[in-house]
């Protein structure tokens, strides 16, 4: 008898710990009907030797942990400045989390402590 090989994982991003890269300028949308504010944010990661795209929907309130990682200027406790054009191709480690949806029924990937990439500092160039 043949063995049956399934692959049930889907082709979405796994939980684990990611670099994750800003492709698109990140847009500012409304929850309906709430009306409540978030950012939709498009990122490419790899996994498996393949680059995988990945859009979460960050709500305002829970997007300073992100802003942070990604280098926006925080003015005042919790209050950022940030150029949303100039984020494209701003890289940030996280990790990503399985958590079910509103009804409960449905796992989607999150993305989960956002933290800078130390960027290496120049050389110093010794004179001879």
């Amino acid at each position: 008898m043949p063995i049956e090989v399934t692959d049930t994982r889907g082709d979405g991003l796994r939980a684990g710990k990611y670099t994750f890269t800003i492709t698109a300028v990140p847009e500012k949308k409304q929850f309906i009907p709430s009306g409540k504010w978030y950012y939709d944010f498009q990122f490419e990661t790899e996994q498996n030797g393949e680059l995988i795209p990945h859009q979460e929907k960050i709500p305002v309130w829970l997007a300073a942990p992100l802003l942070r990682a990604i280098g926006a200027k925080e003015v005042e406790e919790g209050k950022f400045e940030w150029d949303k054009e100039k984020v494209i191709g701003v890289q940030f480690d996280a990790e990503i989390e399985m958590q079910r949806g509103k009804n409960g029924d449905k796992l989607f990937a999150h993305i989960v402590n956002p933290i800078a990439i130390q960027q290496p500092k120049p050389t110093e160039k010794i004179p001879f």
